[in-house]
């Protein structure tokens, strides 16, 4: 398991699970809207829109 804090004091930890990952957002920016939409958002532009 792997965290990190960002500047807005909102902590990402990333855990294994038994499927891929699992990203846990916690803290101010954790509530949607949010930090976890920009966050999604990225991933999309990424991967693209299923």
């Amino acid at each position: 398991m792997a965290s990190y804090t960002t500047p807005w004091d909102t902590i990402i930890t990333r855990e294994p699970t038994p499927t891929g990952w699992l990203l846990r957002f916690t803290g101010p920016q954790a509530k949607s809207p949010g930090l976890v939409d920009d966050v999604l958002d990225m991933v999309e532009k990424w991967f693209g829109k299923s």
